[in-house]
């Protein structure tokens, strides 16, 4: 579902009904080109922002919020090289995800503060930074 921030009204609504739909829809393109499963999960955020958000322009960006099922760090990437930033919850065994954020119990102190948080900037995509607590 894609909404308006300002008037919180729907724009877009899409159901997921099976692996078989949505082919149409991507313009031409490869399927895989989006995701490697093209009708659920990063493909499908794409393809509902292809279809809402003007054409990108230099220095304008947009704000994209998603849910643990969806936010990944493919989908993150494919969102930076259209302008759109994306925050969401990203399972730590999702692919592409980096190991050393991985916070271990065991390695964890006791003690730690309350609302203490750390933050890791990529070094290939200087843009992506992930954000651990």
């Amino acid at each position: 579902m894609t909404c308006c921030a300002d008037t919180a009204y729907c724009l877009r609504l899409e159901v997921y009904c099976g692996t078989d739909q949505h082919t149409d829809e991507l313009g031409g393109e490869s399927p895989t080109k989006f995701s490697a499963d093209p009708n659920s999960g990063p493909a499908a955020v794409i393809r509902n922002l292809h279809e809402v958000l003007p054409t990108p322009k230099d220095g304008v960006f947009h704000a994209v919020v998603t849910d643990r099922f969806y936010t990944s760090v493919q989908l993150a990437l494919q969102l930076l090289a259209r302008n759109v930033y994306t925050v969401g919850t990203i399972q730590t065994n999702k692919k592409g995800f980096p190991p050393a954020l991985i916070a271990s119990e065991a390695a964890r102190p006791v003690d730690v503060a309350r609302g203490s948080s750390s933050i890791a900037t990529s070094k290939c995509y200087p843009r992506l930074q992930v954000m651990q607590w």
